[in-house]
């Protein structure tokens, strides 16, 4: 049942987006609050202080979306304040046809979340390096609070994996994170600053020189467990020029995020000229998916809407990537 439910779903996206050119929801960022329990150095978006998204738009929003998405990944904020969180997470795993369901977490409170863990495929955990550089960044506790995240989720035997913000001073910190990695056999993904900041004054004491960005990157191409493909880090390179994508983004077309307001928007970015302009109806999100604005994007530092984009595009690098990171993720799950 589950096979034909699955076969199902990969052929109304051959038919829609491959052959009608339709958008076709195939991943979808919920951004389920603004709140959060850190107060990172290059992140405002607690400051937003955005109204929730009831729980119950929540799940009539992924009933509505789900004879279609493959992939629903669950954000903030940090969404694991949100105490009725694991009604979301039931839902998704209920819906007809296997979904894919990832959570980004700073980690603190995730081991005192475990009954929400148990239908999450994959765990993001915020870690930019030592115990010192991570505490300033992003709070005193906070690197103890991602150690004790991972030991928890490799006691439960689940997948995770890293993500870290390379800034201003990262480079020392890369040996730390490879060895760390190396050792427990997580992925780790980078992404640039500036992602992350909606505070540009901001942007001068916490980004990278472009020096160092690149030894940077050309020490995590040497790194077997990135999770960025090679193209990716190509991309990042480029800094501090926005890099120029060399084929249309997919941003609006097989990925979306909708942020706390209940506004969707093409991608993580959620520039202000990609939202629907007012709340969507949870009950038609199909028909919203349609009317998000399309116009393409010339480039960004959204690795997430880049590695989306490769994959979609079918470069050969970027799918050899993604298979090896699913054999990854594979092994860790055997191991435990």
């Amino acid at each position: 049942m589950a096979k034909s439910l699955c076969t199902q779903k990969v052929f109304l996206f051959t038919r829609d987006y491959i052959l009608r050119r339709k958008p076709y929801p195939f991943s979808v960022t919920l951004n389920v609050t603004t709140a959060c329990n850190l107060h990172c150095s290059y992140c405002e978006i607690p400051s937003h202080a955005l109204q929730e998204p009831s729980m119950e738009d929540l799940v009539r929003l992924v009933r509505s979306l789900g004879d279609r998405t493959i992939h629903f990944n669950l954000t903030g904020g940090e969404p694991l304040l949100r105490k009725d969180l694991g009604v979301l997470v039931d839902a998704i795993k209920n819906l007809p046809g296997p979904t894919y369901l990832t959570l980004f977490t700073n980690g603190k409170l995730l081991s005192k979340r475990k009954e929400v863990l148990e239908r999450i495929d994959e765990t993001f955990i915020s870690f930019d390096g030592s115990r010192e550089f991570h505490d300033r960044r992003r709070g005193a506790g906070s690197f103890d609070g991602a150690m004790e995240a991972m030991r928890t989720l490799a006691e439960m035997g689940k997948t995770y994996s890293a993500t870290c913000v390379l800034g201003r001073g990262s480079e020392q910190e890369l040996d730390f994170i490879f060895e760390h990695a190396t050792k427990h056999g997580f992925k780790v993904g980078f992404i640039p600053v500036r992602v992350y900041s909606r505070s540009p004054e901001k942007l001068d004491e916490l980004e990278p020189t472009p020096e160092e960005m690149h030894r940077m990157i050309a020490r995590i191409k040497k790194f077997p467990l990135a999770s960025n493909s090679p193209r990716g880090l190509d991309q990042l390179a480029k800094w501090p020029q926005q890099p120029t994508l060399d084929r249309p983004c997919m941003g609006g077309t097989t990925f979306f995020a909708l942020e706390a307001d209940g506004r969707l928007y093409r991608c993580c970015e959620r520039r202000p000229e990609q939202k629907v302009p007012e709340p969507i109806d949870p009950d038609r999100a199909l028909e919203w998916v349609e009317r998000v604005p399309r116009d393409p994007c010339e480039g960004c530092w959204n690795i997430e809407g880049m590695e989306m984009t490769m994959m979609f595009s079918l470069v050969p690098s970027s799918l050899i990537k993604l298979v090896k990171n699913a054999r990854v993720s594979h092994a860790m799950r055997k191991s435990h």
